[in-house]
Parts: C-alpha cells; sequence; structure tokens
C-alpha cells in the first residue's frame, strides 16, 4: 500500500513535534488521527500499518533522530496511537452503522435526560 504525499507529511509532522518526555502531544495525536481518517474505507489495515511503520522509520531518518532508546520509544509511542486510532476508529464505526447511527448524531446529546441512570 503507498501512503499519499499528505499522509506522508502528516507522518513526518508526528516526528517532528516528538518530545522526549512526554507520552504523545495533543499535536501528534491529531496528526495521526488525520492519517488515519484519510484512510479508505475498504483500506487493508494490515497493510496501511506496514506501510505507516516504513515511513515512520524513514521519517524518523530523514530528520535525522538519532538511534537509541528514546528514538525507539517515539516509534513505539507513533505505532501504538496510529493502532488506537486506526482500530478503535474503525470499531466505533462499524458499531455506529451497525445500529444505523452516524457519528455526529452520536455526538449530539439533545435527546438524552437529565434525569438518566446508570
Amino acid at each position: 500500500m503507498n501512503l499519499s504525499p499528505a499522509q506522508l507529511l502528516l507522518i513526518r509532522s508526528a516526528v517532528a513535534t516528538s518530545q522526549i518526555d512526554v507520552f504523545a502531544t495533543p499535536k501528534q495525536r491529531a496528526f495521526v488521527s488525520d492519517l488515519c481518517a484519510q484512510a479508505p474505507i475498504d483500506c487493508d489495515r494490515e497493510k496501511f500499518l506496514i506501510a505507516f511503520k516504513c515511513a515512520l522509520v524513514e521519517a524518523t531518518d530523514e530528520l535525522a533522530v538519532p538511534y537509541g532508546l528514546q528514538r525507539d520509544e517515539m516509534i513505539d509511542r507513533l505505532i501504538s496511537i496510529f493502532i488506537g486510532e486506526l482500530y478503535e476508529g474503525t470499531r466505533d464505526l462499524n458499531r455506529s452503522s451497525a445500529r444505523g447511527v452516524t457519528s455526529t448524531s452520536r455526538l449530539e446529546m439533545k435527546n438524552d435526560t437529565s434525569n438518566a441512570r446508570l
């Protein structure tokens, strides 16, 4: 699977905004979320993950991120975010479409009652 130039730019941006002592910045999460949102609906997720990993390593090389534990942790962190976005987002979409609910209507709270109990 080939990633688009826009997707490669999102990966590069996620690497460029990396902070050493932070699990993940909001910017990194946003870049990865945008990347996953650009995936075609019928994409093979495993191939998309492999393409992401390859592009991520290329981006770290291009940005001259030094080899070592911090580089490995940053790559692992971004891969974890990617997997979460790719698989959780798909699961939410599948669950919604099975019930006939669109993603925007799930977020609206017009029909919620104030006396609802759990």
